[in-house]
């Protein structure tokens, strides 16, 4: 087991390129499982069988070699998106594995360690599908860290949701740009790790259908059919604990993102509503503005009856003329204040009887829709 040298980098290995050569080689490793190969953008689980090209009798003896790496292309994201691969040979006759696992932390070296014991006390030690079983307790252990990580950060991120109704929402609590940048990134994180759980499930059922030592060995006797057997059942467990994973990041994601998009509903409906208030108000002010502006035309001649501020008849005369003094209103005022105050009346009846009519429409477009639903049913 070999550690890495920064907890998010996998391809920064402690080992120069002649070194690992060096170690492939001696440990009879599948070529294929280089540095390249290390760095990929999604899992990739291999898994198949060749005889041996340096052996002494190559007809005879057949290796069975397995390669696991996760994704090397998120590195950025939180909670323990740590990169992490598996190499292994296995000798068939000589019923002996020898595997390579590269960027473990002290828990899964803890963790493979417990595995092995386990295998060694169960008697399936010699099996060919140790070492891919061990990676894929290895693979599930990091996937099921990142789902609790995204569940947790979902969660404290639904928090603020909480609070936001119609009855407490005001123009203080919208949601800001940062909020809703930090929503867009756990979006994004999920989507990452459905990708990853979905690239690992698939690469999962194409190794379980090329692992099973029965595919390839006509003779092999009860005993390595019945753990090759347990190997299969317990493959088939960690297919179904990730598909519960995905289940569980999609409804996170689904449920988070339900809530901004009602948040965002509510807002929408506060600014229609304010924007209502502003065209009712404006709709009060067009009849005096439109019939003040038709007064004021001067083929009605208005300006011939003035009146002071008692709403007294001021006469015209000469001297005012050269003084320049100017009556203060003119005696039509009150035609414009009817005429205005009628026209304004009726045009909030209008609108009061249209918005009633057209809330009467959709209750019985609903009563009706409702009807056929239940007379489907």
């Amino acid at each position: 087991m070999m550690p890495p040298s920064s907890p998010s980098n996998m391809w920064w290995l402690p080992i120069r390129q002649d070194q690992w050569c060096k170690l492939v080689e001696r440990f009879r490793l599948p070529h294929i499982f280089c540095l390249k190969n290390l760095v990929k953008q999604l899992p990739s689980i291999t898994c198949f069988t060749c005889p041996d090209p340096s052996g002494p009798s190559q007809a005879d003896e057949k290796l069975f070699m397995s390669m696991a790496a996760t994704s090397a292309s998120y590195v950025e994201v939180p909670g323990g998106w740590q990169q992490l691969a598996m190499c292994s040979t296995h000798w068939v006759s000589r019923k002996l594995t020898h595997g390579l696992f590269t960027s473990l932390d002290d828990e899964q070296m803890d963790k493979v360690e417990k595995l092995l014991q386990s295998a060694v006390s169960e008697g399936v030690a010699e099996h060919p599908c140790l070492a891919l079983g061990i990676s894929m307790e290895l693979m599930l252990q990091r996937l099921m860290g990142l789902e609790s990580n995204l569940l947790q950060r979902s969660a404290d991120m639904q928090f603020p949701l909480r609070k936001f109704s119609p009855q407490n929402m005001t123009r203080h609590n919208y949601l800001d740009t940062k909020y809703l940048d930090w929503v867009y990134m756990v979006r994004q994180h999920s989507d990452m790790v459905l990708q990853e759980i979905s690239a690992t499930k698939r690469h999962l059922i194409k190794a379980l259908e090329r692992s099973s030592p029965s595919a390839w060995s006509g003779d092999a006797g009860l005993r390595e059919k019945v753990v090759d057997t347990r190997f299969r059942h317990r493959f088939e467990d960690i297919l179904m604990e990730l598909d519960d994973l995905s289940s569980r990041v999609q409804s996170s994601l689904d449920y988070l993102m339900q809530q901004v998009t009602k948040h965002e509903a509510m807002s929408s409906g506060m600014n229609a509503e304010n924007g209502r208030r502003i065209a009712f108000m404006a709709l009060l002010y067009l009849p005096i503005s439109a019939v003040a502006a038709i007064f004021a035309m001067p083929i009605f001649k208005f300006e011939n009856d003035w009146r002071d501020i008692y709403l007294r008849p001021v006469p015209r005369s000469k001297d005012d003329e050269v003084s320049g003094g100017m009556p203060v209103v003119s005696g039509y005022i009150w035609y414009y204040v009817v005429i205005s105050l009628v026209l304004t009346c009726v045009t909030t009846a209008i609108l009061l009887f249209g918005h009633r009519l057209k809330r009467r429409q959709d209750r019985r477009t609903e009563g009706v829709t409702l009807g056929a639903v239940k007379a489907g049913k």
